[in-house]
């Protein structure tokens, strides 16, 4: 009896479990939210240059600067947002020495955030798979990494947003980089149009 009062008991609540979900669901709207902006920040590299197929040697720090653009596609409910996030960047690496290189990097990954009643509101994305490709290097490099945000929502139409990004390459193609890794740490501001 009592192990048939516990099996009742589950069913009863993923049952109710089931029925809230689905009542939050329907009752969310979804959102589409494209964005537009400048980068700018550091890289560091402290891996091997053996590790890459490459004739030139890696440097080992600089800054980067560039357009970030990208979108998000969602849903909100009672001032939550959670859904994706997809973003390319095209970046201008400046060693502390040598030649400038090109950068292009795009982030995929998922977000939540919230929408404060005055004018504000704050999100995280986790980037579940980030890749970056640097002129005259043969493969490219893969990682993870994060935005936080806070935007500025007191704009008809749009969001003014500041942003720290920070991606964390540690293969080059495919392969483990040894010794270490590629990091690009950066602040981003840009302005972006929640729809509906």
């Amino acid at each position: 009896m009592k192990h048939m009062m516990s099996r009742l008991f589950l069913v009863l609540s993923f049952f109710v479990s089931s029925v809230l979900f689905f009542s939050i669901v329907a009752s969310a709207d979804i959102f589409i939210e494209p964005w537009v902006g400048y980068e700018g920040g550091t890289f560091k590299f402290d891996g091997a240059s053996t590790a890459m197929s490459s004739s030139t040697t890696p440097p080992t720090s600089g800054t980067i600067t560039g357009s970030n653009f990208g979108g998000r596609l969602g849903f909100k409910f009672l001032g939550f947002m959670v859904g994706g996030e997809y973003s390319y960047a095209g970046l201008s690496e400046k060693p502390s020495s040598g030649s400038s290189l090109s950068q292009k990097s795009t982030d995929g990954g998922v977000f939540v955030g919230f929408n404060f009643p005055m004018l504000l509101r704050v999100y995280a994305t986790y980037f579940v798979s980030s890749s970056a490709t640097v002129d005259t290097y043969v493969g490219d490099f893969s990682g993870s990494g994060y935005r936080a945000g806070v935007g500025f929502t007191g704009l008809p139409f749009v969001v003014i947003n500041v942003e720290a990004i920070g991606r964390d390459y540690n293969k080059y193609s495919g392969n483990a980089i040894s010794g270490g890794d590629l990091k690009n740490t950066s602040v981003c501001v840009n302005i972006s149009l929640p729809l509906p």
